[in-house]
């Protein structure tokens, strides 16, 4: 079994590797390194591999803390996540950043992936791409917000190969925010703001209510909706309206060697760290370092935050509320780093899933 480890500690996370898609193309490819959401493990990301090669990339599939094959959180970790002292929590949530960084750092070494490079018409080549699904951003934003402190060999090979970040659809929670409208319906689940994980009827169940909701097709939307407060109602009523449209949900074509149904005592225990944190990790991986720092993390990777026409309402609004921080840190003169906003048409919160060619070309185009 593949697995990344922290060089100095006993963590170590589940990988699986495409390998480099050398045929007909130069040594020189990008990676991305996919890190899976809730319930699901990288197995998920399985449909892309197929697509990779021909398109000169290499795919590296993590799973997650706690998940098959992954070290599990221990005892010390589950009572920080629990406790209701925001400075534990804060320096555990730091901790994980560490070590996602440092397994990232691994993998790049062990691999032996190809550092990031600039051609002469000033395009990027090589390097990694990481991105995070849905609730996979939480473990993204750890991440981000804590590069300046990694171990220095750590830092410097993320610095010599990170390319570009993706965040894939993140939840509210990930995003740290939660306006106080999605509360209104918690219990109603003809609306489209209802969430099995907070309606405290559902959440014992979870694993029954979990596939079904976040895999539907949802009512399209052009445009993400404002979180500005003097906007809630209208965007309370636009995410209730949405329906659930007859397409097949995405779950219906899975099969169940990719589900891990024990995720609900992790789901539950990240949801007790404070959104304080969460959105503490969000603008600091936003914000840009300043340009007197000794290293420049900021000098040539980008953000992609990443939404789908389709998706369910927690996805909208915990992108809504990342591209408003970033918007807000812009306007009031900090600098941020480099943010593209995308879209994909047609699709729901499994666009790797029901179209992965179609995400393979947009990988290859935006990152």
């Amino acid at each position: 079994m593949p697995i990344a480890s922290v060089t100095d500690g006993p963590i170590h996370l589940y990988y699986e590797d495409t390998g480099p898609p050398t045929e007909g193309f130069t040594d020189v490819y990008t990676t991305v390194i996919l890190l899976h959401g809730a319930y699901w493990t990288s197995g998920i990301f399985r449909p892309l591999i197929p697509h990779a090669k021909k398109h000169n990339l290499r795919l590296v599939l993590l799973n997650q803390r706690g998940y098959p094959g992954s070290s599990p959180f221990a005892d010390k970790e589950i009572a920080a996540m629990q406790s209701e002292d925001l400075e534990l929590q804060r320096a555990f949530t730091r901790e994980q950043g560490h070590i996602y960084g440092q397994v990232i750092s691994t993998l790049i070494e062990t691999l032996d992936i190809p550092s990031l490079c600039t051609t002469q018409d000033e395009k990027l080549e090589g390097g990694v791409c990481f991105l995070a699904w849905s609730s996979g951003n939480e473990c993204l934003f750890q991440l981000l917000s804590a590069l300046d402190t990694l171990p220095e060999q750590s830092r410097i090979t993320i610095e010599n190969h990170l390319r570009s970040v993706v965040i894939y659809e993140p939840p509210m929670y990930a995003s740290g925010t939660c306006p106080p409208f999605v509360l209104r319906e918690a219990d109603n689940r003809s609306s489209g703001l209802w969430s099995p994980v907070r309606d405290p009827n559902c959440f014992h169940q979870l694993t029954e209510y979990f596939s079904p909701w976040c895999s539907s097709y949802y009512s399209p939307i052009e445009n993400l909706p404002s979180l500005d407060p003097k906007d809630y109602d209208a965007t309370y009523t636009l995410m209730h309206e949405r329906k659930i449209l007859n397409t097949a949900p995405t779950y219906t074509r899975l099969t169940e060697d990719i589900c891990f149904k024990d995720f609900i005592t992790i789901t539950s225990n990240a949801l007790r760290i404070v959104p304080e944190l969460f959105r503490e990790h969000v603008l600091r991986s936003l914000t840009r370092l300043e340009e007197d720092q000794a290293w420049q993390l900021h000098s040539r990777f980008k953000l992609v935050l990443l939404w789908c026409e389709h998706t369910l309402s927690e996805s909208l609004l915990g992108t809504s509320a990342i591209s408003q921080y970033h918007e807000e840190l812009k306007s009031n003169g900090v600098l941020v780093r480099e943010m593209e906003v995308g879209q994909i048409g047609g699709a729901n919160h499994f666009a790797h899933s029901d179209d992965p060619e179609g995400f393979v070309q947009f990988l290859v185009k935006h990152c």
